[in-house]
């Protein structure tokens, strides 16, 4: 847990009039709310004097990665990290504290907790083989993506306290509590399959297709298909090739789509 600042006391600083005396106490010791009375402005000291902002929170990690290779042609592999996190900060004004300045004076004293909470999920797969077939080499990936994040948050308050010292929500009228909540969830998944294959290391071609789905986007939208071939001519590696001074010349051909969130 910490505590936090009630407010943002470095901006109020930055707007004080100059003759305005901050460090100004009253006859019990205590920061004074507007030193200069003839000056609409609040004393950022007792604002953080009078009330309390602390948050608590927790988090929790997780990684895991396992690798596989049964053969020497087939790999493996998988990935997953899971992330928790948990926060709650909770705003109390006693009971008889002044309104801000400015204000209409009706507040007397509230208490608010608001709670946020989050969950992440991240995984990978992927698979590759590799064989040769005489002159000819091949290869071929496979992988998966997957992502889930969660978001929940609650708000619960309750003004104008009852009974002096109690910073509970009961200790308030059922018509001055509120309480919200929201829930949102992000999701994305990938695939992608990856083909290569090499000729006696002169002639290459690869083709690439892959599939993406995100929720961030409208059902027409959340789905798209990208896609590359190419294909490559080593001329320097053919036996008929003699160029002085030309040691690798090759000739390439490439078209694709890609595309992200």
């Amino acid at each position: 847990g910490r505590d936090d600042l009630a407010s943002s006391p470095f901006d109020e600083i930055l707007q004080a009039p100059r003759d305005v005396n901050l460090a100004a106490k009253d006859e019990n010791g205590n920061y004074v709310q507007q030193p200069n009375p003839e000056v609409a402005y609040q004393n950022p000291l007792w604002t953080e004097a009078t009330r309390e902002v602390n948050t608590t929170g927790n988090r929790a990690l997780m990684s895991a990665q396992y690798a596989w290779s049964p053969f020497a042609w087939l790999t493996a592999n998988a990935t997953v990290s899971y992330d928790r996190r948990e926060q709650v900060t909770r705003t109390y004004i006693p009971k008889g504290t002044p309104a801000n300045v400015g204000a209409d004076g009706t507040l007397d004293g509230s208490i608010s907790f608001n709670h946020v909470w989050t969950q992440t999920w991240n995984a990978e797969a992927q698979v590759s083989l590799r064989r040769d077939f005489g002159p000819l080499n091949a290869r071929v990936t496979g992988r998966a993506l997957l992502e889930r994040d969660r978001t929940e948050t609650g708000t619960r308050s309750g003004q104008n306290f009852i009974l002096f010292g109690i910073p509970q929500i009961s200790n308030t009228l059922p018509e001055n509590r509120n309480s919200s909540s929201t829930e949102r969830e992000v999701r994305a998944t990938g695939y992608l399959v990856d083909t290569g294959l090499d000729y006696a290391g002169k002639y290459t071609a690869t083709i690439l297709g892959r599939r993406d789905g995100s929720s961030l986007f409208g059902p027409d939208a959340r789905w798209r298909n990208y896609y590359r071939v190419a294909f490559a001519w080593r001329m320097a590696e053919e036996p008929w090739f003699n160029i002085p001074g030309v040691s690798e010349f090759k000739l390439s051909f490439a078209r694709g789509t890609a595309g992200g969130r």
